[in-house]
């Protein structure tokens, strides 16, 4: 995709006010720097921090899984996997065959050149592994604990803004309880990996005005209020990993930490769980109900903020009287199941969220 040369300039600024937060061969995409651009005729563009902090906060979790598949792969690549098999050998003649094929064709109603398929069919062997996640078990490698210095030389690799950096010097992961040196263990590759990865824990809304103006007269189905995120080990996130890897319609938000605690049973320092991941897929699939109150929530957050920065645009740069720009945003506020009457104050509680969400 062709971009401008502003376009270009501006998403290198971008990344490099994340600074070691992002990796630096990492790229953000056309549809991503359009959200955090501000563009003027004939000048170079502005940035808005907070949205590409929001952008990047977005994307995190789907390029640790893009580096957690590469590192699994080199891995596999190391230890000899993944190498091309030739043919098989023949252990028929299909010559030696030849002068029954023909009787057997007439007898068993079955066309001559299906049954010379015979001899290649019976010779071949499998060479497909089992399907990814259906083994029952895991392979066991030995664990090693890191020394201090391992500790030390894994934290200075680490950027000053990455979650390893940021959380508290007790952490451990919400899911396992790991410390950080317990869920260091060693890579494919023999180096140290341990990286802590943002998890979204949703809280429901309990105020009946709330559920009123989300749902009107279904409340009954709920709705989340907010979130907060907590940091989980690279092993933790890697049965979402795993679930993508499978299936990558499945969300970053397919399973919540409640259902990793609850899938996450054989747990050892410095070694990488084994998980049943026929189960985290059933689990993942009964999670549609939960998944479509995330996207409910993603949709009223979105609303409410967009409803909010349209209000300060309307009373600043278009100097709007504050009722006359209500007037303006009013259509916006509709929902199904409410009257026209009921917009105003909708508006006014949406302006509130929205509000209280930016913060």
């Amino acid at each position: 995709t062709l971009i401008c040369n502003d376009c270009n300039t501006a998403e290198g600024k971008a990344k490099s006010r994340l600074g070691d937060l992002i990796p630096s061969y990492f790229s953000f995409s056309p549809r991503e720097i359009m959200r955090f651009i501000q563009v003027k005729p004939n000048r170079m563009h502005g940035i808005d921090n907070e949205a590409v902090r929001v952008v990047w906060n977005e994307v995190e979790s789907d390029v640790a899984d893009r580096l957690a598949f590469l590192d699994i792969l080199a891995g596999r690549l190391k230890a000899g996997g993944h190498r091309i098999q030739g043919n098989p050998p023949q252990f028929w003649s299909p010559h030696a065959l030849t002068s029954i094929v023909p009787r057997l064709a007439s007898q068993q109603g079955h066309d001559a050149e299906s049954l010379y398929r015979i001899p290649g069919i019976v010779s071949e062997r499998s060479v497909r592994h089992d399907g990814f996640g259906v083994s029952p078990r895991l392979k066991r490698t030995a664990s090693r604990r890191p020394s201090l210095e391992d500790l030390a030389a894994f934290r200075t690799s680490q950027g000053v803004e990455t979650p390893w950096r940021r959380v508290v010097p007790d952490w451990r992961c919400e899911v396992c309880r790991r410390d950080r040196s317990e869920a260091l263990r060693l890579s494919g590759k023999g180096k140290w990996t341990g990286r802590l990865h943002r998890h979204l824990v949703f809280t429901a809304e309990r105020d009946p005005q709330a559920l009123f103006w989300r749902v009107g007269d279904e409340s009954w189905m709920g709705a989340f209020r907010s979130y907060r995120v907590v940091y989980i080990c690279q092993d933790c996130r890697q049965v979402v990993t795993d679930l993508r890897s499978i299936d990558a319609s499945y969300s970053e938000n397919a399973l919540s930490v409640s259902d990793l605690r609850d899938l996450v049973t054989d747990i050892a320092p410095n070694r990488k769980h084994d998980v049943n991941i026929p189960a985290a897929r059933a689990r993942a699939d009964q999670n549609y109900e939960y998944l479509g109150l995330i996207d409910d929530y993603n949709r009223h957050r979105s609303q409410s903020i967009s409803l909010t920065i349209e209000l300060t645009t309307l009373t600043g740069e278009f100097r709007m009287g504050q009722e006359e720009a209500l007037i303006e945003l009013r259509p916006l506020a509709w929902a199904p199941g409410f009257s026209d009457d009921q917009l105003r104050e909708r508006l006014d509680w949406l302006l509130l969220e929205g509000r209280r969400l930016r913060r």
